[in-house]
């Protein structure tokens, strides 16, 4: 009983975006669990999934990567392979893989819960959806732009059937294809879904919960490429200010960091500042390991063309 509460606790600092004390709780309902049940009970290893969600938030790969491996095992161990509870662990350790660059790794987790997932539930399940959304993801990191935007419209089109249009999940997939269009250079096309994505994550979560930083800092970084620096700048100060007070990942405080000092940096404002704040970008992406070595040399390169090592 006191462990479950602890769990809940825990799920509702996770919801607002206080991984730490998230993680705290959750912690401790481990040494609970382990203590009472023992170390390879179901419920040891739904604890154990949660910590590596919360770990992987505050950019602790390794260790979430333990976390839900061993979750994994215990999974298999107890319910078999194709249980629709492997898939979700199988989606939390692709998330981590993701996070570390390992993409190969990565798609092969994504894919085999997918599989798990369509055969245990049907093809239009909204878990499916889920898995959908990170396996399109995915594809766009690695250039498949065709097969990326195919997984993500069949996870909106899934997620529109099953939930209202203000549903949260409808935001994080509206930001996913914002993504991808940018990634295309189809900035312009990419700012009806960030902005959409936006309008839905303040009236589910508010306006100053994590999940909308992404979607702030995707719409400001598509605003720069418009020559719109003025609104970009105020969209990507109020995305600074959530992930810092959340604890950010490594990545993700470097992407809104580059971004506000390349809005600074257009309006010819506070050089100082911008150039900081690249250089600290640049030493999170290294910190954030082989995922994000494009953007530490689109930032060193930037930072180069202004004279600033």
């Amino acid at each position: 009983l006191v462990a479950s509460s602890l769990g809940n606790v825990a799920n509702v600092y996770h919801s607002q975006g206080k991984e730490a004390e998230a993680l705290r709780y959750h912690a401790r309902a481990l040494t609970i669990r382990e203590q009472a049940l023992g170390p390879d009970h179901p419920d040891v290893a739904g604890v154990l999934g949660n910590l590596g969600v919360v770990l992987r938030a505050l950019g602790r790969y390794d260790e979430a990567l333990q976390h839900h491996r061993r979750a994994l095992a215990i999974w298999e161990r107890v319910l078999g392979p194709d249980h629709p509870d492997v898939a979700r662990c199988l989606n939390n350790l692709g998330v981590v893989l993701e996070s570390q660059g390992k993409y190969d790794e990565a798609m092969a987790s994504y894919q085999r819960g997918l599989a798990i997932r369509e055969a245990a539930l049907g093809p239009d399940h909204p878990r499916v959806a889920s898995s959908l959304l990170n396996v399109g993801s995915l594809f766009g990191l690695q250039g498949k732009i065709g097969a990326a935007t195919a997984a993500l419209e069949r996870a909106r089109a899934i997620f529109a059937k099953a939930y209202d249009a203000d549903h949260p999940l409808m935001a994080t997939t509206l930001c996913s294809i914002g993504d991808l269009l940018q990634m295309q250079g189809k900035a312009d096309e990419a700012r009806r879904p960030y902005e959409r994505a936006i309008a839905i994550w303040e009236k589910a979560v508010g306006p100053d919960h994590p999940d909308l930083s992404a979607g702030l800092t995707g719409l400001a970084r598509a605003l720069l490429s418009l020559g719109d620096a003025e609104r970009a700048l105020a969209l990507a100060e109020r995305a600074i200010r959530i992930r810092e007070v959340a604890h950010a990942a490594a990545e993700e405080l470097a992407d809104t960091r580059f971004v506000l000092a390349r809005a600074l940096v257009a309006l010819g404002r506070d050089r100082p500042r911008a150039l900081a704040l690249a250089t600290q970008a640049r030493d999170l992406f290294t910190d954030a390991g082989a995922a994000t070595v494009k953007k530490r040399r689109e930032v060193e390169a930037w930072l180069a063309a202004r004279g600033a090592r």
